[in-house]
């Protein structure tokens, strides 16, 4: 080989080596762009697992359906008996009014 044929090949690998350290540099600058989104990606799972783990508590102490609607039989019923105690408490209180007219009129009538 001659010293031609030597700078020939030197300068051929040499671009080659630059070439590949080019695309080298390009695929491990996008790897850790990547990288970076990534992480960001990361953080965001993290922060929506952390809210999802704190719906979930919230929810368990929360009644479930056949709760609600239990709940809501017993207030029908509640409204029932309400209304039974009220014509209750009307009627003595209508009792307790004639009760009270009929003392006041007896009053009336030995002071006279």
């Amino acid at each position: 080989m001659t010293l031609a044929e030597i700078r020939d090949w030197v300068s051929i690998v040499g671009g080659l080596a630059g070439l590949g350290a080019i695309i080298f540099t390009w695929i491990t600058a996008r790897s850790s762009a990547n990288a970076s989104e990534i992480e960001k990606v990361a953080k965001a799972q993290g922060e929506t697992e952390r809210r999802v783990d704190y719906l979930e508590n919230e929810f368990r102490h929360l009644p479930d359906g056949q709760s609600v609607h239990n709940l809501e039989l017993s207030l029908s019923e509640m409204r029932g008996d309400m209304k039974e105690l009220t014509a209750s408490v009307l009627s003595v209180a209508r009792t307790a009014n004639r009760i009270d007219d009929w003392l006041r009129e007896k009053t009336e009538v030995k002071q006279t």
